[in-house]
């Protein structure tokens, strides 16, 4: 099985666990990103790695023109805007362009062979991308036998790899996640 399949697979499992969907990352971390990057209403964003829709749902509901992208539509709860489905680190750029990436809680859930051609990626489709990481493991992984952030690191070595790719505009270690505002 290749393993965009079986990832794919693995959150097909993760969204079935009622508690899963509970909690939003991309929801949460909203005014982190208007503060941050200051998007302006009528901007457009693209919702990287969007699970249920909620993150995408909060930007809309700011004024900012959304899409949205992830692995899998299992877990998406968001009718007003549509979702396209693959993989970040080789079918992003298909996508329109947007003046915003918005990726929250999805780059420690790339395999760390795959993160910097993930972020490449990213920046392929925006002008800036918003970044927020978590530093530590998911505990829902237990749930399905698996783990779900595969590439669990410090913040340097996120601000670091961002760096390599593009430009690092804000770095901000929040103890256990970071958040970053990167450029091409």
């Amino acid at each position: 099985m290749k393993i965009t399949e079986a990832e794919r697979a693995k959150y097909g499992k993760v969204w079935g666990l009622d508690d899963y969907a509970v909690y939003s990352p991309g929801e949460q971390m909203a005014d982190y990103f208007f503060r941050i990057a200051a998007p302006t209403r009528g901007q457009s964003v693209i919702d990287v790695g969007a699970g249920s829709g909620a993150g995408s749902r909060a930007l809309a509901s700011r004024g900012l023109s959304v899409k949205a992208f992830d692995i899998s539509d299992v877990g998406w709860r968001n009718q007003s805007i549509v979702l396209k489905t693959g993989c970040i680190w080789r079918d992003l750029r298909q996508s329109p362009p947007s003046d915003f990436a918005y990726c929250c809680d999805v780059m420690e859930h790339i395999p760390t062979e795959f993160t910097a051609l993930a972020i490449s990626e990213i920046l392929g489709v925006c002008g800036k991308a918003f970044f927020s990481i978590s530093f530590t493991e998911d505990g829902f992984g237990e749930y399905i036998q698996d783990h779900l952030h595969l590439t669990v690191k410090p913040f340097t070595w996120w601000r670091d790899m961002l760096a390599e790719v593009g430009v690092v505009h804000d770095a901000r270690d929040l103890m256990g996640f970071g958040v970053f505002l990167v450029g091409r």
